[in-house]
Formats: C-alpha cells, sequence, structure tokens
C-alpha cells in the first residue's frame, strides 16, 4: 500500500467515531444500550466503570464543543431517530425502469435500515420460474439470490464512506428485470487484485461499528464474505 492509501485508510478507519453536534444520550435508545452491555459484560467479565466512561471507551457517547454528544457509531447502531441528525445517511431503492420507475426511502438504525431494504427488496423483486428437480414442477423463486443480496446490503451500510467529505452522500439500490446494482458512498480500500484466487488483505472501515455488531452478534467476523 502506498503513502496516499494509507492516509486514506487512516482517516476512514475511524470516521465512526466522529462526535454528532446537537446530540445527547438521550438520543439512544435505553434498552437497546442495555442490552449490548450485559452483552458486554456476559463476553468480557464484570466492568468496573461508570456507566457514562463505559460508553465512552466503547465509542458510543463523546463530546463536542465541551458537550456531551453521541458519536456516528453509537447514534446509527442506537438512536431512537438517527435521520433526525443524520437525514442524508439512508438507503433509497429505485425499482422498476423507464417511465415506471418505484422509489423508496428506507430509514432507522443500521439494522432497522438493513431488515426494511431486504423487505422493499422482496416486495419489489420479480420471480423466476425454476422446475423442481424431482417433481417436474415449475416453482417460483426470487429473481436474485436473497442471502448474498442482504449480505451486500450490510457491506453498503457498515463499511460506507461515512467522512464528512461523504457524509451527504446516500445508499442508492437500483433493481430492474436484468440486474439489482448497490452504490455505497466511498472507494474501495486496499489492494484491487484482477485474480480473484489471489489472497489479499482485508481492509475494514469504520472498525467501531463493525466491533459493535460483532459484540451483538448481529455480523460474523469482517472478512469472510459471502457464504
Amino acid at each position: 500500500m502506498n503513502h496516499q492509501k494509507d492516509i486514506v485508510l487512516r482517516m476512514t478507519e475511524n470516521a465512526d467515531l466522529t462526535p454528532v453536534p446537537r446530540t445527547c444520550e438521550d438520543d439512544l435508545d435505553t434498552a437497546k444500550l442495555s442490552l449490548y452491555l450485559d452483552a458486554i459484560r456476559e463476553k468480557y467479565g464484570p466492568v468496573f466503570l461508570e456507566e457514562k466512561d463505559l460508553l465512552e471507551k466503547l465509542g458510543i457517547i463523546s463530546s463536542f464543543g465541551g458537550k456531551e454528544t453521541t458519536t456516528l457509531a453509537g447514534l446509527l447502531i442506537f438512536g431512537k431517530n438517527p435521520q433526525l441528525y443524520l437525514p442524508q445517511l439512508h438507503v433509497t431503492v429505485l425499482s422498476g425502469s423507464g417511465d415506471n420507475v418505484t422509489v423508496d426511502k428506507i430509514y432507522g438504525t443500521l439494522s432497522e435500515m438493513k431488515d426494511r431494504t431486504m423487505e422493499t427488496i422482496k416486495k419489489r423483486m420479480g420471480k423466476r420460474a425454476k422446475v423442481g428437480y424431482l417433481s417436474g414442477k415449475h416453482v417460483e423463486m426470487p429473481a436474485y439470490p436473497l442471502e448474498a443480496i442482504e449480505e451486500a446490503v450490510w457491506n453498503s451500510l457498515i463499511h460506507r464512506d461515512y467522512d464528512p467529505y461523504a457524509s451527504g452522500k446516500y445508499i442508492r439500490i437500483k433493481m430492474t428485470e436484468k440486474y439489482i446494482e448497490i452504490k455505497s458512498p466511498g472507494p474501495i480500500l486496499g489492494e484491487r487484485k484482477q485474480d480473484f484466487n489471489i489472497e489479499t488483505y482485508a481492509y475494514c472501515r469504520n472498525t467501531s461499528i463493525v466491533r459493535i455488531l460483532q459484540e451483538m452478534g448481529e455480523i460474523r467476523n469482517a472478512g469472510t464474505g459471502v457464504r
């Protein structure tokens, strides 16, 4: 990796720890936080810290201008209404083609946006017919593999570029009869190889978001890809 790529990687690794102005701990869902802190204590044992100190060390709250705020990670994972402060951080699903395009805008926390996006995709997606191997009957199936799409949607939400210069952009999903396209803000990190059989390093944006979601059991280890 050259020097320029190294700088970009360091800048984007921790963009999710950026304080969100005008927010405070009251903007976080206490029930979700309690479940997460219980999972932390179960995994690591007793934590002898005041709750605010623990939340700060976990990258959920921070400060801005001398006032307590949430971090970007904290708001996107535990926020009651993240788009109240970050309206541009949403998913737009475009389905259809020509003059017949349906637009769905998806809001919520990262987990909520993933689930709502998949619900929208399933609703808007066409079907394809397949002949059963044993029965010989035609069976309707989703036009695209839902497991792979869900993995791609998760990746677009978790690993998008949250740097200030890219934070005004939203995730765009375009579905037609011929293809599905997911555009997530930010360039690809790491070395790009034409030969996919070559083992390469896995680079991670938004390390706090990834860690918290792993600790919550929402995602598996990073870098394993679609299975």
